[in-house]
């Protein structure tokens, strides 16, 4: 997965099952967060607090994007 992540294709470590309908920015994060985690050096690794703190701003930032193209969609609603 590392290999991909690093030539910058997402799409190809995305689960499936989404169908490529998500956020990129915040699977990015994600996607950041999860290499940091599996660090070969345990001191290069984040500490559970920074991991959920990390994940809640994923979140936010999702939640943030969804709610911005909800209020001012590109396509008109139907």
């Amino acid at each position: 997965v590392r290999p991909k992540l690093l030539r910058g294709d997402l799409a190809s470590v995305a689960d499936a099952r989404f169908c490529s309908a998500y956020d990129a920015r915040s699977m990015w994060q994600v996607a950041e967060i999860a290499m940091e985690c599996t660090s070969l050096k345990a001191a290069e690794r984040p500490g559970m607090s920074t991991v959920v703190s990390y994940l809640k701003e994923a979140i936010e930032s999702y939640l943030l994007t969804t709610v911005s193209e909800v209020e001012s969609p590109s396509k008109p609603l139907r």
